[in-house]
């Protein structure tokens, strides 16, 4: 088991050591026309974060870029700073997280979930209950806000998974959250004075 340990940590330190010399040492790779020096290193940059995403903690990986990206010269750090907390996105996300975890702690979710298992037409037919839930997602992001339905339909996801006995690796739970991903897009363009249909009636424009 240690032995087990100590690999999977080494394999962390690696996987820190390529990410962050992506980051930091991409500046002195030569560039490639059309990018200039700073547009090779705002890719390396974005590389680097990308690899740390997906290999590591997501977190530690964000604020990483923020020095990063400050030690090439495009913008002060403190710019950086202002703009990551500033954005419309973040506020929405942090808000929205404050919110959500009150319901988790204040036991709501675990009866919303239950309402969803005690349905009689979901019995052994789990395919109708993802189905059940996307249609939910899509009446919600269809009526607000396609990102905060999402996330709240997603806590309640995870708590019939953990009261149904699956972890959020196996195939059924990737099912149901990618079930209510899809069901939040769609729900999202139905209407046509949301934000994504307006994008793409921009974009057809231009």
């Amino acid at each position: 088991m240690s032995n087990t340990k100590e690999k999977s940590g080494s394999i962390i330190y690696l996987h820190y050591l390529i990410g962050l010399g992506l980051m930091f040492f991409g500046r002195f790779l030569p560039p490639i026309d059309p990018l200039t020096p700073l547009g090779v290193n705002m890719l390396t940059i974005f590389v680097g974060v990308a690899y740390l995403w997906i290999f590591t903690d997501s977190i530690a990986a964000s604020l990483l870029s923020f020095v990063a990206i400050a030690l090439s010269g495009y913008m002060p750090f403190m710019d950086i700073l202002g703009a990551a907390i500033s954005d419309s996105i973040v506020l929405v996300l942090l808000f929205g997280f404050i919110f959500f975890g009150s319901i988790m702690s204040c036991g709501l979710t675990p009866y919303i979930a239950n309402f969803f298992l005690s349905r009689k037409i979901i019995e052994g037919r789990p395919l109708v209950f993802v189905g059940m839930l996307m249609l939910t997602e899509f009446a919600l992001a269809a009526m607000g806000s396609q990102l905060m339905t999402t996330l709240f339909m997603w806590t309640i996801a995870y708590a019939v998974l953990d009261s149904l006995g699956y972890k959020k690796t196996d195939t059924f739970s990737a099912v149901l959250i990618l079930g209510i991903f899809f069901g939040g897009c769609y729900g999202g363009c139905i209407m046509p004075f949301k934000g994504p249909v307006l994008i793409a009636i921009g974009a057809f424009e231009a």
